[in-house]
């Protein structure tokens, strides 16, 4: 014969409404249970005080079987909360770290297509200095792009126009903005004229991918 299914589990609260109710009853036993007293010493019959003897016990034994349940209850609660927030916890460690490794072809991006504009613009000075030592009747006059000064002032602007992200204004911002796009910056002054030295893009993405990973770990692990 087949198990009959567990019946669906009371809540704390419905519990606590329980052990109410049985408590608000005990004062009409107790009553109760004096008057029968009293009575049974006049008549000499105590089956009605032993009756509501009984009615007082029962309601007493009822209460602790339902405080009883309460504990067991309340803890089986919290251990289904808790199972529910370390659920949550390991799957937004996963949608974040998810993320994170998404930024690593992105970075990869990002350096060939430095690389390629670093080429270019060694390109464009190599071809204008050309041009420049070439010029025939002495120097050029400015205003022809061939000067260094003039060719940083272009390409900056090139990238101001490009990367630059104008500033939000008469609307609430949702979110983080997006940066403009950086200008050429040595990490670390000691690297000055030591750019081999520098980590690339994509190893710093990684290390920092793999120190957020374990962040939320030891958060995991501390919690």
């Amino acid at each position: 014969m087949a198990a009959l299914a567990r019946k669906q589990q009371t809540s704390p609260a419905e519990i606590l409404d329980l052990i109410a109710a049985r408590k608000a009853e005990l004062p009409e036993l107790l009553k109760r249970q004096n008057e029968e007293a009293e009575l049974s010493i006049s008549s000499g019959d105590e089956s009605a005080y032993r009756t509501a003897v009984a009615a007082v016990t029962a309601c007493n034994t009822d209460i602790a079987r339902l405080q009883s349940a309460l504990v067991g209850a309340t803890g089986r609660a919290k251990e289904a909360r808790e199972a529910e927030q370390r659920a949550a916890a390991t799957a937004l460690r996963q949608h974040i770290s998810k993320l994170l490794e998404q930024r690593l072809p992105v970075a990869e991006r990002i350096e060939r297509a430095i690389t390629e504009l670093v080429k270019g613009w060694r390109e464009l000075i190599e071809i204008s200095d050309g041009a420049l030592t070439a010029y025939p009747g002495g120097p050029p006059p400015s205003g022809l792009a061939l000067s260094n000064t003039e060719l940083i002032a272009l390409v900056a602007g090139e990238m101001a126009r490009l990367g630059n992200v104008a500033p939000i204004t008469g609307r609430a911002v949702v979110g983080r903005q997006i940066p403009s796009l950086p200008a050429r910056r040595v990490p670390d002054f000691m690297l000055m004229g030591m750019p081999e030295r520098i980590t690339p893009l994509r190893v710093e993405i990684e290390r920092a991918n793999e120190t957020a990973r374990n962040h939320m770990e030891g958060k995991r692990h501390a919690a």
